[in-house]
């Protein structure tokens, strides 16, 4: 194992990464939500005490490199891992309103429904949103859902939630493993409560990738 890591020196980067990672996720799940604004700072400082420690010549503090380095991985893995829990951390209020989506991914045929991921562009009635708030929209399997497509704008009515767990012991904690991918809740609109305005054109790194990955399917 020690040989592997002189070999590959990036893998000993892995574990702070790792370590930062880990640490916020099981910090934000138990109410504890790190703040950008001493994350970022932090991670500035390190990086400047990083730039001084590398032109360091004096053999018995080398060490000091190697150190800060492992800290500022662990702040970036922190980092990255608060924005991603945060953008999923969104309040929808407590009643219904009519927001404004565009479908992201091709929807997908269920049992009693149509599932369209999409991200929120805009919530009526004075709702702050996050542009990046991604939610699970179920649409009632009629012929306009029917004809729904990737890149879709539509809007409807109703009141994302994220879905709470029954609080049976070692059940699937599906609350938390949507705020992990990112996604802030879930919706069922039934027939008459949406509809289609246009289509975007906007073409992104993404959108090419799951054209590309539609045409070979």
């Amino acid at each position: 194992m020690i040989e592997q890591l002189r070999k590959y020196p990036f893998l000993r980067l892995l574990f702070p990464l790792a370590t930062g990672v880990l640490l916020t996720d099981y910090l934000f799940f138990k109410g504890t939500i790190l703040s950008f604004n001493y994350l970022l700072p932090g991670l500035i400082g390190l990086f400047s005490f990083l730039l001084v420690s590398y032109h360091i010549k004096y053999y018995p503090v080398r060490w000091l490199f190697g150190f800060i380095l492992s800290f500022f991985f662990l702040g970036i893995g922190m980092a990255l891992t608060t924005g991603k829990l945060t953008r999923s951390n969104s309040s929808f209020g407590s009643e219904k309103r009519v927001y404004k989506a565009i479908i992201t991914a091709t929807p997908e045929k269920k049992s009693n429904s149509i599932l369209c991921p999409c991200t929120l562009e805009e919530g009526y009635d004075s709702l702050n949103l996050n542009n990046s708030t991604k939610i699970l929209l179920y649409l009632s399997p009629d012929s306009a859902a029917q004809n729904i497509k990737r890149g879709d704008e539509i809007l409807f009515y109703g009141q994302p939630l994220l879905p709470k767990n029954n609080g049976n012991p070692d059940e699937f904690n599906y609350s938390r493993y949507l705020q992990r991918k990112g996604i802030s809740g879930t919706v069922y609109v039934e027939s008459g409560k949406w509809k289609y305005v246009s289509r975007t054109t906007s073409i992104s790194c993404q959108e090419i990738a799951f054209n590309c990955r539609d045409y070979v399917m």
